[in-house]
């Protein structure tokens, strides 16, 4: 397994600044203030936590139908008109949700992975985003969603609750204090799968997808599918060059796989079988490990 260099380093911090929009930008990155509430107010009407559910599935179903195809998203298709509404009007219901009411892992890991996909969606479109997320290097500590009584941005669903509060891949630390009542939230079992279901609106994030919390083994279905095609489409063996080109997901969150050496187990296990004997005749000829990098370009429909 071969690390990152600090040429590589260089190169991933370029692929994030030549996108920002200015260097004020920058600036709020490293000291972002306070996040922008995306649904600062409830909805007008009291809605069970069974109507809320209700509406964030015909909300899913109606993007799906509506706005994405192929896994990009038609963000004009939902900028302005009814989608639009139904969006907003959703996302005010969820003042309406208990997240501590979520009943087991599978309940817990569909809904914040659901969340974090429509918020990254209501966050480009509320910051008006024309290419990149990283035009706002803060996107994912600035835009939110009040869930109950507390405030979940991005970093906050993926790290804070999903990853059970563990280190921050760019600050190192944790996001929550240990009492923050959030941290109850969290499924008991970090499952690496998540890394394939959760989508940045970049290109290189995973198609967007949603996925059912009722049933446990559907879920299950869902997400390693959601794994196996991650891995298909984003992993291959140079033979020439005798490399192990992985997605770079892998390398920043290696201790959710296990470890760095982990990470190429995780690969083999969603791997087709060609790939997965590829891999296998790779690993034992010692063939070294690069992470591509990262396209942060908007995953949108041309």
């Amino acid at each position: 397994m071969s690390g990152r260099s600090l040429w590589s380093n260089f190169v991933d911090a370029w692929d994030v600044i030549r996108h920002v929009r200015n260097p004020w930008q920058l600036v709020k990155a490293i000291a972002p203030g306070p996040p922008r509430v995306l649904n600062p107010s409830p909805c007008d009407s009291q809605a069970s936590a069974a109507e809320v559910a209700v509406a964030l599935k015909k909300l899913r179903n109606r993007l799906r139908a509506e706005a994405i195809v192929d896994g990009k998203i038609d963000y004009d298709r939902v900028r302005e008109g009814p989608l639009r509404v139904e969006l907003e009007q959703t996302a005010g219901q969820l003042h309406h949700q208990d997240p501590g009411a979520l009943q087991g892992d599978h309940a817990r890991l569909a809904f914040w992975i659901n969340i974090y996909n429509v918020l990254s969606i209501h966050g480009v479109l509320a910051l008006s985003i024309q290419n990149s997320v990283m035009e706002v290097p803060s996107f994912f500590s600035k835009v939110a969603y009040r869930v109950g009584d507390q405030t979940f941005t991005l970093d906050a669903i993926e790290t804070g609750v999903l990853r059970q509060n563990a280190r921050h891949p760019v600050s190192k630390k944790p996001l929550f204090a240990a009492d923050d009542i959030r941290c109850t939230y969290s499924p008991a079992r970090l499952d690496p799968r998540l890394h394939c279901a959760l989508v940045c609106t970049a290109k290189s994030c995973p198609p967007i997808a949603f996925y059912d919390g009722d049933d446990p083994q559907l879920l299950h279905t869902q997400l390693d599918l959601a794994a196996q095609n991650f891995i298909a489409g984003t992993t291959r063996v140079d033979h020439g060059a005798k490399h192990i080109h992985l997605h770079l997901v892998l390398h920043w969150y290696a201790c959710d796989f296990g470890g760095p050496e982990a990470v190429l187990d995780f690969a083999c296990q969603h791997a087709d079988d060609e790939l997965r004997t590829d891999l296998a005749t790779a690993r034992e000829a010692g063939y070294a490990v690069v992470f591509d990098r990262y396209d942060w370009s908007l995953n949108q429909l041309a």
